[in-house]
């Protein structure tokens, strides 16, 4: 799973370091808005997640 995270802060470091272990345009699917998973409206291209799925969550 990939996380993005917009905070600073106290955590910042470790979201850098998962930044270089998961590049975002390794990313399969991103998120468009908050809901289920098994909702294709949650999902940037309406496609819902399949095996070797890798997800980008932003929080704008």
């Amino acid at each position: 799973m990939l996380l993005s995270n917009v905070h600073g802060g106290e955590h910042a470091g470790r979201h850098a370091s998962l930044y270089e272990l998961f590049p975002h345009a390794d990313a399969t699917h991103v998120v468009a808005q908050s809901g289920p998973w098994s909702d294709p409206a949650t999902w940037v291209g309406g496609e819902i997640l399949g095996d070797g799925a890798r997800v980008l969550i932003t929080e704008d």
